[in-house]
């Protein structure tokens, strides 16, 4: 009874999470599903409960103190610079914006998957009900996603892929599509090792894998028609890593399980690093013409995707942050290169102008900021590659194959953010919560 609990709570407080997401997706700019919200923190609270035993939440990782330091240390610097609450708020709270929030939500979708796979993984009677939970899951992702395209492609314009009133008003939904989607990588990356554990469901994982790509299309249609380039590039690149994840341990599942430190090194320089490149390779290629099929398919001439610059010939959006990136970095910096301004482009070059990446650290919490950021993403990387000996069946942040995924994924987000977010960035700060944290299993459990 108590493990049918646990699942039971657990399960609901993802459902309600993702449903708190895709409600806001659907909203736009506008705030709106808190009572989803409120409805997980308190499965969130019952699931604690039903899990203290199970999770260590007394020992805690220096992954989770660096991180939360980091980001009231980012706080504090807006405080002090501005010295305005409501700014505040909504860099650590706001759900545009909002660092604390969004880590947060990442970290509570983290234990309800934590506690889904230790109540599966300890007993085998549970695994049909949850393969037909998680089924049921996607599905409802899928008809959601459907229904929010739906209901955004009859506002759009007649001569462009873009709906009428978005405003500019792309960036929160753009972010939160790319939030859900992450949320069903982890997900379906959970339920493969699941999978491979008890050997069974093969083809119901299949089907969800299918359903999985409808989801990503939609998405990037979504993201098209809402105006954001960003959630369009990053669904794809999400979706090519993590179908190429899929592939790398079918082929390399032994070697992977075998491997005693999983760092960047032991997965590059191997075999696992060729088959990256040309699975990525075959992936990008068949994701690409699927897309110039259905494109075809529904009769939407290139010319009115924004992604193309609506006929420019140009990727619209990365070239533009390229040019505030060249221009405009080294005069932020050096504003205050120590400490940084929070403000900084209202100073220098004007508002709205700060620089789209990650090193906008550098610009706005100066070089201490960077270093704690280094600091913090290098305890990370120590707590993603764990040795073989600390390996658990029923420890889900000691397979070797969902570390890899890990890897992946917040390599990933590393990257994006490099290129084309302001350090605020949530979905970054989301997989950090989601991905770049583990928990702490007692020694003395198994599978109760």
């Amino acid at each position: 009874m108590l493990q049918i609990s646990r699942l039971f709570f657990a399960f609901l407080q993802a459902f309600m999470l993702i449903t708190y997401l895709l409600v806001n997706i659907k909203s736009g700019a506008e705030g709106t599903g808190h009572i989803y919200l409120m409805c997980a923190l308190l499965c969130f609270i019952i699931l604690y409960l039903l899990t203290q035993h199970i999770f260590s939440l007394r020992y805690v990782k220096k992954s989770l103190v660096l991180i939360v330091f980091f980001i009231f240390y980012s706080g504090y610097k807006v405080l002090f610079d501005t010295s305005d609450i409501f700014l505040l708020s909504q860099h650590l709270l706001g759900s545009t914006n909002g660092v604390f929030f969004a880590f947060l939500v990442g970290f509570l979708q983290l234990y309800s998957f934590a506690a889904i796979y230790f109540t599966v993984v300890g007993n085998g009677r549970l695994f049909s009900s949850f393969i037909f939970i998680v089924f049921i899951f996607f599905l409802f992702v899928l008809i959601m996603s459907n229904d929010i395209l739906n209901f955004n492609i009859s506002k759009v314009r007649e001569d462009l892929f873009l709906i009428e009133d978005n405003k500019g008003m792309y960036q929160r939904p753009g972010s939160m599509i790319l939030m859900v989607f992450i949320s069903l990588s982890s997900f379906l990356a959970i339920t493969n090792a699941l999978v491979c554990y008890y050997n069974r469901f093969k083809f119901v994982f299949a089907i969800m894998v299918f359903m999985y790509v409808g989801i990503a299309i939609l998405f990037m249609g979504l993201s098209q028609i809402l105006g954001s380039n960003s959630g369009f590039v990053t669904v794809l690149g999400i979706l090519a890593m993590f179908l190429t994840y899929l592939v790398i341990c079918r082929l390399n599942y032994s070697y992977i399980l075998n491997i005693k430190k999983l760092g960047v090194g032991k997965v590059i320089f191997s075999r696992i690093g060729y088959h990256i490149l040309i699975m990525f390779t075959i992936a990008m290629a068949l994701i690409g013409a699927s897309l110039v099929y259905l494109l075809g398919l529904f009769q939407i001439n290139i010319d009115k995707l924004r992604i193309l610059s609506f006929g420019g010939g140009e990727v619209a959006s990365f070239g533009s942050r390229f040019e505030i990136l060249r221009g405009n970095f080294v005069e932020h910096w050096a504003y205050q290169p120590i400490w940084g301004h929070s403000q900084v482009e209202v100073f220098t070059s004007g508002p709205g102008t700060y620089v789209h990446s990650i090193v906008s650290i550098l610009t706005h919490l100066g070089l201490i900021g960077f270093v704690l950021f280094l600091i913090l993403m290098t305890t990370i990387y120590a707590d993603i590659k764990r040795t073989k000996h600390e390996y658990r069946p029923d420890n889900l942040f000691t397979d070797n194959h969902f570390s890899l995924f890990r890897l992946f994924s917040v390599g990933t987000l590393l990257v994006f953010a490099s290129f084309s977010a302001f350090y605020t960035w949530m979905p970054f700060w989301y997989t950090l919560g989601l991905l770049g944290q583990s928990l702490v299993i007692s020694k003395s459990k198994g599978g109760t």
